[in-house]
């Protein structure tokens, strides 16, 4: 499992940054990764994970 996040700005929607935090597999039905981003006022932040060959993206929180 390949797990990650992607920073938009709210005022323009543009993706400010987008990276993959690395991959883990799971452990009893899980991954997880821990890590503080520095972000703007203007920022809102969403996660992504691949699994399988298959891309999920959640939304964005506080945009």
């Amino acid at each position: 499992m390949k797990l990650g996040y992607e920073i938009k700005m709210k005022r323009t929607g543009v993706i400010a940054e987008s990276k993959w935090l690395g991959t883990k597999k799971t452990r009893n039905g899980y991954a997880a990764f821990s890590k503080r981003l520095p972000m703007e006022d203007d920022a809102c932040i969403r996660a992504k994970m691949r699994h399988n060959g298959k891309k999920y993206i959640s939304k964005y929180l506080s945009c």
